[in-house]
Parts: C-alpha cells; structure tokens; sequence
C-alpha cells in the first residue's frame, strides 16, 4: 500500500453508496470459494450436519452474539453498553431461557 493505492482497490466496497465492508471484490471471492467448497464436500459433512442440534446452535449463536454486539458496539471512553445494547441483552437472554428449556426437554426424551 506504501508504494502504490491499487493494492487497496481489492478492499474498495462495490457502488458508489456501498456502505456494506463485506461486499467487496474480495468479500466476494471468498464467499464464491466457501460457496464452492460446501458445494463439493456436501457428501462429507451432510450426514453429521443431520444429526446435529442445530436449532440449539442457532440459540447459543444469538446469544453470545448478542453479548459480544453489545459491549463492542459502545464507545468506550463513554458508555459501557452501545446504542442498541439495551434491545441486544434481553434478546440474549431470551435466547438462554429458550436454550436451557429445549436443552431440558431434550435431556428428558
């Protein structure tokens, strides 16, 4: 990047108004490689895939993402939580509560 702009052009987002960091050239290659890739180890990792929890996987997701949002999205020299930590924590939470009961039921069967 030192000696010319162009090696930036990579990292550029797509349009004029793109405000997506994702949806660039290399945000783009890499999706179409993951694409890709899935699309020919599907005979590998699909019969694990079916035996796996994934509505349990999808509940812990939300929650530690939620979690994780609602510290690193504040500013730190002002406030702890960030401006839609108040909406992310409850969501969080719920998203806990659902885990533990279905985790509950699940151990039961």
């Amino acid at each position: 990047m030192v000696t010319s702009v162009a090696y930036g052009e990579p990292f550029i987002p797509f349009g004029e108004t793109a405000t997506s960091r994702v949806w660039t050239p290399v945000g783009l290659a890499a999706t179409i490689a993951l694409l890709a890739w899935a699309g020919v180890t599907v005979p590998k990792w699909w019969p694990v895939l079916r035996q796996v929890d994934l509505w349990g996987a999808a509940l812990i997701a939300i929650a530690l993402g939620s979690l994780v949002l609602t510290f690193s999205s504040a500013e730190p020299e002002t406030e702890v939580l960030g401006p839609l930590g108040w909406w992310l924590l409850p969501v969080g939470a719920l998203a806990v509560v659902a885990f533990a009961i279905r985790q509950r039921r699940q151990n039961l069967r």
